[in-house]
């Protein structure tokens, strides 16, 4: 596609936005709207998606075995802080202070555990979402392309479009057709 051919669809879209005040000549530029302007809602794409739920659901499961010891690490200091409370009249100066101790060092446990897995898991979700964008982003071009469609805005940047101009379902459906293939 050649440059002029950007310039002008771009110049057109910008023409029909700046037009949203006049309403007359709204009426006049989306009668003429160029062919080949689309638009996308990309938080819609990543809710709905079950492509995109999957991989975040795999991702999910790579750290369940390390949210469970971190939650069996928890139910053992509770154990023991209802014991010492339990105890604490039977108990001697030197078992209380061992009981306590034993409790600090697991809340230490806890403490560091819970941040590396929350480290940890930011990170391998930060590169999944990176891994995801790429993919929807090609998923918007194929959709764009199979449609004629030159320029995709996010509809964030946009102020007024037509809901023909939406090919978010057209994403997510083909995002989706490529989870059930890959099954």
């Amino acid at each position: 596609m050649s440059v002029s051919k950007v310039i002008g669809f771009t110049c057109a879209a910008l023409v029909v936005l700046a037009g949203f005040g006049n309403s007359q000549a709204l009426a006049q530029e989306s009668a003429a709207r160029p062919e080949g302007i689309a638009f996308v809602i990309l938080g819609r794409i990543f809710r709905e998606s079950r492509y995109i739920g999957v991989k975040r659901d795999q991702v999910n499961a790579e750290f369940a075995e390390r949210e469970d010891s971190l939650r069996k690490k928890i139910e053992e200091r509770e154990k023991y802080r209802s014991g010492l409370d339990k105890d604490r009249i039977s108990l001697t100066a030197a078992q209380v202070d061992e009981q306590t101790d034993r409790i600090e060092i697991l809340n230490i446990e806890i403490k560091r555990q819970g941040r590396d897995l929350e480290e940890d898991k930011r990170i391998r979700f930060d590169a999944v979402n990176r891994e995801l964008e790429k993919e929807v982003f090609a998923t918007i071009e194929q959709v764009a392309n199979r449609k004629n469609t030159y320029i995709v805005f996010e509809l964030s940047s946009v102020l007024f479009a037509e809901k023909s101009m939406d090919i978010t379902a057209d994403v997510i459906e083909l995002l989706d057709v490529q989870l059930d293939q890959a099954q």
